[in-house]
């Protein structure tokens, strides 16, 4: 039987606020991996599971799950010392680590989704991240090579108030609501992010799940051809299926929608 439903969880490289489940993203992701091995989930590719359900293309495991990383910051790739709480292990090192612990299992899969405008991705981890830690690009190329990771379109700078003042719309991505600056959130940064990974972003993320009614409504469905994007996702939890708007679909957070796991055994039920 195939997938008739499919979670996507979203993990945040950056929250690391402490070395347990609760306060450390890298931590649950871990755990969670493991935990959906025991339960028989299988990790699979998010740009898949779209063209399963939404294309056509062929069936899932029945109990198939998705998980993304959003804003793109470097812990998404890379160890990184984080002062008194020691060394992180990059998410992307967590799931080559349970590929090699569990090599009879198909290896897992995430989708990174990053900031395109550079002079946004420096303001905001000057002004937003500790200890120094960057959201530099050099990583997109090599981890879209890579069998476990795919980056993402999360937009030209994420409308952040670190970089776009509140009188021009920072803080609120419900403002790109014209044909100008949707091409600017999802063309324009598609473009950038194709010449620097090497292949166009197929998946856009709503910075904070804020989705105007035009791009929700207008400028992905009717524009296709112009954006090339398949799907694109909030943050209200669900599990998405072929009955969903693939232009707004659910995700589940990480400290927002489950903390625990057995608040991710809720979730999942």
């Amino acid at each position: 039987m195939s997938a008739a439903s499919i979670p996507v969880l979203t993990y945040h490289g950056y929250n690391v606020a402490g070395n347990d489940y609760a306060s450390n993203d890298h931590v649950a992701l871990a755990c969670d991996l493991e935990w959906l091995a025991a339960h028989d989930w299988t990790v699979v590719a998010l740009g898949r599971a779209v063209r399963s359900l939404f294309d056509g293309a062929a069936a899932l495991p029945e109990r198939s799950i998705c998980i993304t990383f959003d804003d793109g910051t470097e812990l998404d790739w890379t160890d990184v010392e984080f002062g008194e709480l020691g060394r992180q292990r990059g998410l992307y090192g967590i799931l080559d680590d349970f590929r090699r612990a569990h090599p009879q299992r198909p290896a897992p899969h995430a989708t990174a989704f990053v900031i395109a405008c550079p002079d946004a991705r420096a303001r905001m981890a000057a002004g937003a991240l500790q200890h120094g830690h960057g959201m530099g690009e050099r990583w997109w190329a090599p981890a879209e090579r890579s069998e476990l990771m795919t980056i993402g379109n999360h937009s030209w700078d994420h409308r952040h108030p670190l970089v776009v003042s509140a009188e021009a719309g920072g803080g609120n991505f419900f403002s790109v609501d014209d044909p100008a600056q949707a091409r600017r959130q999802v063309v324009e940064s598609a473009r950038y992010i194709a010449s620097r990974s090497g292949a166009w972003p197929a998946l856009f993320a709503y910075p904070w799940g804020q989705a105007s009614d035009f791009l929700r409504f207008e400028f992905f469905p009717k524009c296709v051809a112009e954006h090339g994007c398949r799907g694109a996702f909030g943050t209200e939890p669900g599990s998405m299926h072929a009955g969903s708007d693939r232009w707004y679909l659910p995700r589940y957070v990480c400290g927002e929608h489950w903390r625990d796991p057995a608040e991710l055994a809720a979730v999942l039920q």
